[in-house]
């Protein structure tokens, strides 16, 4: 790649930037003040853990359907999980969190327990102890 091309993309690139920071820093200022399901997808999907699982707290809180919010929450904070694996203890923390949120979920009245045995979401707290419990103990109320 020639060096006027380099700066060709990096001149285009600084445009898209720059066109782009009053929409990004409109929606920062949404997302902090209406957490949404949304843009903490959107922040699991950049990489962002923290900042994740710090708006996965926010829809606990703010939650309308204390099932379903808190549930998505959850799975939220369990993605989080994978993204922290170098940090061991921050990964271990979204992973009590998540099982917490998970079990606050079934305590406001979360039902769909085949959903959550096979939500991909899940997966890195499937081997949690706490998750298995919740599991065993949903499996006994539902025979």
């Amino acid at each position: 790649m020639s060096k006027r091309t380099v700066v060709i993309l990096l001149v285009g690139a600084g445009l898209v930037l720059a066109a782009l920071a009053p929409w990004l820093w409109r929606w920062q200022w949404h997302w902090e003040s209406a957490p949404s399901i949304d843009a903490a997808r959107f922040l699991v999907a950049l990489g962002e853990h923290a900042d994740a699982a710090d708006m996965a707290g926010k829809l606990i809180q703010a939650a309308d359907d204390q099932a379903n919010d808190i549930y998505n929450a959850a799975c939220i904070l369990a993605r989080c999980v994978r993204l922290a694996e170098r940090d061991k203890e921050r990964a271990q923390n979204y992973a009590d969190r998540a099982v917490a949120a998970l079990r606050q979920a079934v305590q406001n009245g979360y039902k769909d327990l085949a959903h959550m045995k096979q939500d991909k979401d899940l997966d890195p707290v499937r081997s949690h102890p706490e998750f298995q419990k919740l599991l065993r103990e949903l499996e006994a109320k539902d025979k």
